[in-house]
């Protein structure tokens, strides 16, 4: 039932603002452990997005950041299985298929890996990070034009991504290409890229 108004007798409310209410308290929840997702309180953020799923087991967000923080605890199994289960709740969203692809990766499952940020690409063609993310990829499995291809639209997409600078430096490197490649460390340098 709704809530009572201060100082009416009636049940009334007015249905936008009870839906409103609902949806910060929901928003709340499912990000309330993004404070400590880096830092020494990682384990408090991981017991924050359990308790907002505890609280709303159909929080595709809570999902996604019990996955980021997953992800930092090394633990890349129950990462993956969380942006699974984010993505049952929310299949559009390219947060959870590149960080998805992101835990493939790590697993060593290219090809999973490739689709997954496919997928999120798909979703939000103008995220560089994942077009980023893609290219490292591709550039460890030593595909350096292609990985070359994902960073120049990374930085069309932010010119001032300074880990796509160094990485293009990187595969611009490994092409032989190595005046380009030392201008694109400098611009990283310049954007404050810090190996």
């Amino acid at each position: 039932s709704l809530p009572l108004l201060p100082g009416r007798g009636e049940n009334f409310a007015r249905p936008a603002v009870v839906t409103s209410l609902r949806s910060l308290f929901e928003d709340h929840n499912a990000t309330s452990g993004c404070s400590y997702r880096s830092g020494p309180h990682v384990q408090d953020a991981l017991t924050a997005f359990e308790r907002a799923i505890q609280l709303d087991p159909n929080s595709a967000t809570a999902f996604k950041n019990k996955g980021f923080t997953l992800d930092k605890l090394k633990r890349y199994k129950e990462a993956l299985a969380a942006y699974e289960q984010a993505l049952r709740l929310d299949p559009n969203c390219a947060l959870a298929h590149a960080s998805k692809g992101s835990i493939l990766f790590t697993l060593k499952r290219y090809q999973e890996a490739f689709a997954a940020y496919e997928q999120a690409l798909r979703l939000d063609p103008s995220n560089a990070d994942i077009y980023n993310n893609k290219g490292s990829m591709l550039q460890d499995r030593k595909r350096y034009e292609l990985a070359l291809t994902s960073f120049e639209q990374a930085l069309r997409l932010d010119p001032n991504l300074a880990s796509a600078h160094y990485n293009r430096g990187s595969v611009l490197q490994h092409l032989g290409r190595g005046r380009e490649a030392n201008q694109a460390y400098d611009r990283a340098k310049q954007l404050g890229y810090r190996r």
